[in-house]
C-alpha cells in the first residue's frame, strides 16, 4: 500500500484485546502517510484471525489524512469480505473526516464519548482503556 516510516512513534496501533470473537484494535497519535502502513499492518494482522467483530479505537488519534482514511475503507472491505463486523470509536476529528469524505454511512462509527454504552448490543465496545 504505502512504505512505512521507520522512524514514525506518532501512531502505536496496538490489540487490546480479542475474546469470545471480538478483537480490539486501539490506535492513538497522528495516522498520515507516514504511519498509515502502521495501522494497515495491524488491521491484517487482526483480520487474519477472522474474528466476528473487529473494534478499531481511535480515540487517541489526533490527526487523520487521506491515507488513514484509504487504510480504514480497505479495511472495512477486507473484513466485509471474511464476515467480520468493523466498528470504529472516533473522536470528533475523526467522525469529521469521515463525514466530510461520505463515508459515514459506509463505515460503522461510534462516538467515543458513548463508546461504553450499556446497550446490549454495544457491549462488543465495552472494554477497560488503558492510558
Amino acid at each position: 500500500m504505502y512504505p512505512a516510516n521507520e522512524n514514525s512513534d506518532l501512531l502505536s496501533p496496538a490489540v487490546r484485546r480479542v475474546d469470545s470473537g471480538t478483537a480490539v484494535l486501539e490506535a492513538a497519535g497522528e495516522i498520515d502517510l507516514g504511519s498509515a502502513p502502521l495501522l494497515a499492518a495491524r488491521l491484517d494482522e487482526v483480520l487474519v484471525r477472522r474474528p466476528a467483530v473487529l473494534v478499531v479505537d481511535l480515540a487517541g488519534v489526533e490527526f487523520m489524512g487521506a491515507a488513514g482514511l484509504n487504510v480504514l475503507v480497505r479495511g472495512h472491505q477486507s473484513a466485509a469480505r471474511g464476515g467480520t463486523a468493523l466498528h470504529l470509536i472516533a473522536g470528533r476529528h475523526v467522525r469529521r473526516v469521515v463525514t466530510l469524505c461520505g463515508l459515514a454511512g459506509v463505515l460503522r462509527v461510534h462516538d467515543a464519548l458513548h463508546a461504553r454504552s450499556p446497550d446490549p448490543n454495544m457491549r462488543l465496545i465495552g472494554w477497560n482503556r488503558t492510558g
